[in-house]
């Protein structure tokens, strides 16, 4: 089996990365790290996901947190 490594930045738009590098030191340690404000689910499965309302849901937590909102 092959072990390939994954790559958080890959997996999201540029612009996506560009808002969440904004607000936090490490965007790609905060996109795959479980978040509380998104009830115990990673911001990336979000943003992957088919669903528009649980890509919304990480936009609204990065401008939260954009205007201090959420820590």
């Amino acid at each position: 089996m092959q072990n390939i490594a994954y790559d958080p930045a890959q997996a999201v738009t540029a612009e996506v990365r560009r808002e969440v590098a904004d607000v936090v030191l490490d965007p790609d340690r905060w996109l795959i790290t479980p978040n509380d404000h998104l009830g115990g689910r990673e911001p990336i499965n979000l943003l992957n996901s088919d669903v528009e309302a649980d890509r919304q849901r990480v936009h609204d937590l990065i401008g939260a947190i954009r205007h201090g909102i959420f820590s």
